[in-house]
C-alpha cells in the first residue's frame, strides 16, 4: 500500500477531520512501520528481507564520500564494503577502522601504497552519512566503490515515500494508524495500552508466518549478489 492509501483507509473508518489529517497520521504510520520492522529484524533469517547494495564512483584525491556522492541514507549496518584503486582489476574488500584510530594521517594520502588492503570508516546517519577510505582514492572510476548493507526505514514525512516492510504486513500499519488516531485523540490511555498489547501479539503471529522455507531464493542468495 502507498502512504495515501493507508491514510484513505483510516479516513474511511474515522471520517475526515482533525484526527485524520496528514500531520497526525504520518507520524503514526512511521511509528507503526518502525515497530514492525524492529520485530522483523530480531529474526536473523528475516533480516535478509532488508539486504541490499549500492555503488558510487570514486574521485581522484577524495577519501570521504557523502549522500551527494551516492552514499545511501538508509543504512542500518554495513555487511561488506569493497573499493578499487588505479591499476587494480577488481574491487578489494575493506576492513573497518575507527577514524580516531588512524595513527598516521599520511596513510590517508594517495601516496600510501597499501591499496590492496584498504580500510574504511563510517560515521553519521541519514543525510549526514559519511563513508571514508584509507588510503585516498587516486583515480576517478565508475562504480569503483560498492557496499552491501541492511536498510532501515526512513522517517515517513510525506506521501511520496514508501514502506519497506513486506506488503502483506501493511494492514498492521493501517491498524496502528487507525487506533492511534482514535485513541490518542480521545486521550484513552488505557485503551491505547490495551491496543498495543494486542498489536504486539498480532505482529508476532504475522512475523511467524513470514519465516520462509529455506529454499526461498530471497533468503538463500549470497550477500554479494
Amino acid at each position: 500500500m502507498t502512504i495515501p492509501e493507508i491514510q484513505n483507509e483510516v479516513i474511511r473508518e474515522l471520517g475526515a477531520g482533525a484526527r485524520t489529517t496528514a500531520p497526525l497520521l504520518l507520524p503514526l504510520i512511521d511509528e507503526g512501520q518502525n515497530r514492525i520492522y524492529n520485530k522483523l529484524v530480531k529474526n536473523k533469517l528475516l533480516q535478509r528481507l532488508f539486504y541490499t547494495n549500492a555503488s558510487w564512483n570514486t574521485k581522484n584525491g577524495t577519501n570521504e564520500y557523502t549522500v551527494a556522492d551516492g552514499v545511501p541514507t538508509d543504512i542500518k549496518f554495513l555487511l561488506k564494503v569493497e573499493t578499487r584503486y588505479d591499476g587494480q582489476a577488481i574491487r578489494h574488500k575493506t576492513t573497518k577502522i575507527e577514524i580516531e584510530n588512524i595513527e598516521k594521517m599520511d596513510e590517508i594520502t594517495t601516496s600510501h601504497q597499501n591499496k590492496i588492503k584498504p580500510k574504511f570508516y563510517w560515521m553519521g546517519e541519514g543525510v549526514n552519512t559519511i563513508i571514508g577510505f584509507v588510503p585516498t582514492h587516486d583515480v576517478a572510476g565508475d562504480d569503483y566503490t560498492k557496499i552491501w548493507y541492511m536498510k532501515k526505514p526512513v522517517q515517513i514525512t510525506d506521501n511520496s515515500q514508501s514502506l519497506i516492510i513486506p506488503s502483506d504486513g501493511h494492514y498492521l500499519v493501517v491498524r496502528f494508524a487507525h487506533a492511534g488516531a482514535q485513541l490518542i485523540e480521545d486521550e484513552d490511555k488505557a485503551g491505547w495500552l490495551q491496543f498495543l498489547a494486542q498489536f504486539n501479539k498480532d505482529c508476532d503471529e504475522w512475523i511467524e508466518s513470514c519465516i520462509p522455507a529455506t529454499t526461498d531464493p530471497v533468503f538463500t542468495q549470497d550477500v554479494n549478489e
